[in-house]
């Protein structure tokens, strides 16, 4: 759903559903990782959104920012470990129980001239500390932190 503040600027917020099929995975060594033959289960997410969409200042700036949060049930990570021989890796698709990540966003694009420009994103999601629970019963302790900028100038000569 959206609500238009103005001509060229609009709030937004969106919820989905999201389902991710369980299976068996082809790349996994089942003499490294007995657990490979069970499978894996489904994994399912709900995913909220709000933001802000807009031009300002005679469109001269572009704005997006965004929050976000996706609440995994069964959530399917990739685990990967040097295989017995020591010589390669092998991988092993578990489900590891719930989780939740959440963060903001922010693009903006301010034209100073009709042929130049400056852009920056930003995204950021907290520190948070989570432990997962395999079905191999290992557990992992883990930091999960990130944050990106990105920025940059353009120039469009008139051709």
């Amino acid at each position: 759903m959206s609500y238009a503040l103005a001509e060229t600027a609009n709030l937004y917020a969106s919820y989905s559903q999201g389902f991710k099929s369980g299976g068996f995975d082809m790349r996994g060594d089942a003499a490294m990782t007995p657990a490979t033959l069970a499978g894996y289960q489904p994994e399912t997410v709900d995913s909220f959104k709000v933001g802000l969409k807009g031009q300002f200042f005679d469109r001269r700036l572009s704005l997006t920012t965004a929050l976000f949060q996706a609440s995994y049930d069964g959530q399917q990570v990739t685990s990967q470990q040097v295989n017995a021989t020591g010589t390669g890796i092998v991988s092993f698709i578990d489900n590891v129980g719930k989780s939740t990540i959440k963060g903001a966003e922010l693009e903006a694009t301010l034209r100073l001239t009709d042929t130049f420009s400056l852009d920056t994103a930003l995204g950021y999601m907290p520190p948070e500390t989570f432990e997962l629970k395999f079905n191999q019963n290992k557990q992992q302790k883990s930091l999960l932190t990130q944050a990106i900028l990105k920025s940059g100038a353009g120039y469009l000569p008139d051709v």
